[in-house]
């Protein structure tokens, strides 16, 4: 058991526990605003509910890897399931192993590809193999090699997780 860690972890615990609530509190307010906003407003409180909710995903998220990251320190063994996939080890895959061409060109941590979701003649499809993730600059898709998978094969998220731990 290593005391430092346990601290950290308790301590980002409780700040996300509280930006949790803090994002409570204005979820009820935008709420109570929209019951009387008027219809030349109201894209703007489904914006800021959209916006909400994306932040309430993000925090959990976080959340839910700290308390891991706890049960670790702690030496409690992580709960697994059939529907466990170790997103760390997978995410280790890299992108251009599963690219269905070759590279235009490579340079100093960096791979050139004509994007597989748009038509070009000129690469702006890049892959930065220092982060292992990618971006098109023609079309502004960008992500993870779980993100590029899903996009490349049209499948769902588990079936990304599982096709790619067997590429590890």
């Amino acid at each position: 058991m290593n005391p430092t860690l346990i601290t950290i972890c308790k301590e980002k615990i409780a700040q996300y526990e509280r930006d949790l609530v803090d994002l409570a509190k204005h979820r009820d307010t935008l709420n109570k605003l929209f019951a009387t906003s008027k219809d030349h407003e109201e894209w703007f409180c489904v914006w800021q509910r959209e916006e909400l909710l994306e932040e309430e995903k993000h925090l959990n998220t976080h959340l839910t890897k700290w308390r891991y990251k706890l049960g670790e320190a702690q030496g409690k063994p992580l709960p697994k399931s059939d529907n466990y996939h170790d997103l760390d080890v997978i995410k280790q895959v890299p992108c251009e192993s599963i690219m269905p061409t070759e590279a235009k060109r490579q340079v100093s941590g960096r791979l050139t590809y004509l994007c597989p979701f748009h038509d070009e003649k000129t690469p702006s499809f890049f892959i930065f193999t220092n982060k292992n993730t990618y971006h098109c600059f023609g079309c502004q898709v960008h992500g993870s090699v779980i993100d590029l998978f899903m996009a490349l094969n049209n499948v769902p998220f588990k079936t990304a997780c599982e096709e790619l731990e067997h590429l590890v």
